[in-house]
């Protein structure tokens, strides 16, 4: 599952997919159809969406022969939060939005994925994976919230000394602006 996550953050992040495909991605995970949408989807996100349901349906037998089927809707409720952040930040970006500091965290928390692989850890746990226990990660507990927000913030000065190792190495001296990318 982490590595379809990590395909999925690279769709939104590392991809050039204009913001109508990830329209297209993001209604696709939200609806969880696989015959309705992967004909619009481009080649590569199909590839990735497959996956997607194909490990949600390698997970939901294995937990139906436990008699924990219900822990399969929990995920994908953690999955569609996530890609519904990670949409926000794309249409954020695509727009030339500035975010409020409140309205960042509230979207840069989820994005940071804690909360989903927090929920998707419980699937290898076996029997100690109740539904109390999905219950219990899903509502967003304060050990799961300080956890992503360490994330968050180590995230953001890893990404701001990287950007700033750049711009004075090799931006700099070659008269490079950052403009360019964009």
């Amino acid at each position: 599952m982490l590595s379809l996550i990590s395909l999925i953050d690279d769709i939104y992040d590392a991809s050039n997919a204009s913001i109508e495909e990830l329209v297209l991605f993001t209604d696709a995970i939200q609806r969880w159809e696989a015959i309705s949408v992967l004909d619009q989807l481009p080649d590569y996100m199909k590839i990735v969406y497959q996956q997607i349901l194909d490990a949600f349906n390698i997970i939901d037998d294995e937990m139906a022969k436990e008699g924990r089927s219900y822990g399969v809707e929990y995920i994908k409720s953690g999955l569609k939060d996530l890609v519904g952040a990670y949409f926000t930040e794309a249409k954020w970006y695509d727009e030339g939005y500035v975010p409020s500091m409140d309205e960042h965290m509230a979207i840069a928390l989820l994005s940071c994925g804690y909360q989903s692989v927090s929920t998707m850890s419980l699937i290898g746990m076996g029997e100690l994976a109740t539904k109390e226990a999905f219950d219990w990660v899903s509502s967003y507990p304060l050990i799961v919230h300080a956890s992503s927000v360490v994330c968050r913030l180590m995230d953001d000065m890893a990404g701001h000394k990287l950007l700033t190792e750049l711009k004075e190495t090799w931006m700099a001296p070659h008269d490079f602006s950052p403009a360019v990318l964009l």
